[in-house]
C-alpha cells in the first residue's frame, strides 16, 4: 500500500526529527553491511539563518508547505517559497490567551531540513539498552526503516546508520483495516431498487413537467399585467395652467426679521440678508413658517456674487432644521440655483430641483439650464400645490420649470 503524502507531519516528539536526519546522514557516510541509502539521501543539506526584519508573511506562498511541532510552543514550517527561493520559519506561541503566533526563526534552504519522501507518521521508538535507541518504522519512498543511535555524552547521539525493516505494529493494522472484505453484494436486490428509483424518477418529471407549464402560463400573465401599469403610469394627468399672477388670499409672512442664521455669516436686515463667508458651502439661515397643505406661492429676489462656485436656493415643507450640515429635512423640497463650472464644464446657471424622503436621503429630480446668469439679480417665484403635488419656477415673470412632484 502506498502512503500518500501528507501537508501536516506530527512526529513522536520534537528531538525524534534531529535524531533522524542524524541518522540519515551517518548512513549515507558508511559503506557496506546493511546501511543503505535512499536516492534523496545522497544530497547534503544546507541551511543559511536571515535576518526577519524584512520578512512579510503575506508574501510567503504556503501552496507546498509543510507543518511539524517543534516543541511546546514551536511549529516548524518547511518547503514555503519566499522571493522565488525555498525558506524554512520557525512560528512561536507568543501569547497563548490571544493566540499570537510569532515568526521566530528564518532560513532559507538549499534543500529541505526534511526530505520530502520520509514519514514518521507509524514511527516508534524502542531502547535496546541504557545507551542504544531504535527508530523503528519511519518511511521512505513507500518502505519502512529502522535507525539506531547511541548516547555518547548527555547531550549527544551517534548514528549507526539505517537499514530497511519490517513495517510496524501500528501501520500494518492501518493497512488491514483499509483492506478488510467487502460483503458480498445482492445484485437482483440493487437491480429491483435501482428500477423503482427509476419509475418514481420518471413519475415525478411527469409532475415537474405540468407544473413548469402552469408556471409559464402565470409567468406570461404576469408580464401581461406589468406591461399595463407601465402604459397606465406612462399618461399621468397633464400639468395644470398656472400663472405667478394666481389669486392668493392670504399673506404668511414678509421680510426676514423673524429668520435666524444657521451656518455661515449672515447680516439680516427687515428686507435683505448676506451671506458673506464665501468658504462657507452649507450656509443657512432659518425662516419659520407655517405651511398648510395649500398651493403656496414663494417669492425673492437673489443672487450669487461668487467669482467661480456659487448657489442659492429654498427648502421649503422642511421639518427637523435643527441638524447643521446636509440638506435632509425631511420629506421636502429643495429649489437651487448654482453655476458649477468645475461639474458641468460651464458657467451656465443650472436650476435644479431636489426631493427629499428624510433625513440622509435626498436625489435630484429635475434638472435645467436657464439663460439667466446667477451674478445678476432674478426674480424667483414658486408656485406649489402640495395636494396635486404640482411645482412651477417663474424666473423674472417667465415659467422655467413645471414638474409633478409624486410625493
Amino acid at each position: 500500500m502506498a502512503v500518500k503524502k501528507s501537508k501536516f507531519l506530527i512526529p513522536l516528539f520534537p528531538l525524534f526529527m534531529a535524531l533522524l536526519m542524524s541518522a540519515l546522514c551517518a548512513g549515507i557516510a558508511m559503506a557496506g553491511g546493511t546501511t543503505e541509502a535512499s536516492p534523496r539521501s545522497e544530497k547534503r543539506l544546507s541551511a543559511k539563518p536571515v535576518a526577519a526584519e524584512n520578512f512579510d508573511l503575506s508574501k510567503v506562498d504556503f501552496s507546498e508547505a509543510i507543518v511539524s511541532i517543534a516543541g511546546p510552543r514551536h511549529l516548524y514550517i518547511r518547503d514555503a517559497t519566499y522571493d522565488s527561493q525555498d525558506v524554512s520559519f520557525i512560528l512561536e506561541s507568543a501569547n497563548i490567551a490571544e493566540r499570537v503566533w510569532k515568526v521566530k526563526e528564518i532560513f532559507t534552504e538549499d534543500l529541505s531540513h526534511i526530505p520530502d519522501n520520509i514519514y514518521l507518521d507509524f514511527a516508534e521508538i524502542t531502547p535496546v539498552s541504557p545507551e542504544d535507541i531504535e527508530f523503528r518504522g519511519f518511511i521512505i519512498d513507500g518502505v519502512a526503516y529502522t535507525a539506531k543511535m547511541r548516547i555518547v555524552d548527555p547531550k549527544t547521539l551517534k548514528s549507526f546508520g539505517y537499514q530497511k525493516d519490517e513495517f510496524s505494529q501500528q501501520y500494518n493494522t492501518t493497512v488491514a483495516q483499509v483492506q478488510k472484505p467487502t460483503t458480498a453484494v445482492d445484485v437482483e436486490a440493487c437491480k429491483a431498487q435501482i428500477k423503482r428509483i427509476t419509475e418514481e424518477t420518471d413519475a415525478f418529471a411527469d409532475i415537474i413537467a405540468k407544473l413548469e407549464s402552469e408556471y409559464n402560463e402565470l409567468n406570461s400573465l404576469q408580464e401581461a399585467l406589468e406591461q399595463l401599469v407601465k402604459s397606465m403610469a406612462l399618461a399621468p394627468p397633464p400639468l395644470e395652467s398656472v400663472s405667478v399672477d394666481s389669486v392668493f388670499t392670504k399673506t404668511l409672512h414678509t421680510g426676514f426679521s423673524r429668520s435666524r442664521p444657521q451656518m455661515g455669516r449672515w447680516k439680516i436686515t427687515e428686507g435683505e440678508i448676506i451671506q458673506k463667508d464665501a468658504s462657507q458651502y452649507f450656509a443657512k439661515l432659518i425662516l419659520p413658517i407655517e405651511q398648510a397643505p395649500k398651493p403656496t406661492l414663494f417669492s425673492f429676489k437673489a443672487r450669487s456674487l461668487g467669482k467661480h462656485l456659487g448657489g442659492l436656493g429654498l427648502h421649503f415643507f422642511a421639518i427637523d432644521t435643527d441638524q447643521r450640515k446636509g440638506y435632509g429635512y425631511g420629506d421636502s423640497l429643495l429649489f437651487w440655483l448654482i453655476r458649477d463650472p468645475d461639474s458641468y464644464g460651464t458657467t451656465d446657471t443650472h436650476a435644479q430641483l431636489y426631493k427629499s424622503d428624510d433625513a440622509v436621503h435626498m436625489e435630484m429630480v429635475l434638472d435645467a439650464i436657464i439663460e439667466e446668469p446667477i451674478s445678476e439679480y432674478m426674480q424667483v417665484d414658486i408656485i406649489y400645490n402640495p395636494v396635486e403635488e404640482y411645482f412651477h419656477v417663474f424666473i423674472n415673470g417667465i415659467e422655467k420649470l413645471k414638474y409633478k412632484t409624486w410625493l
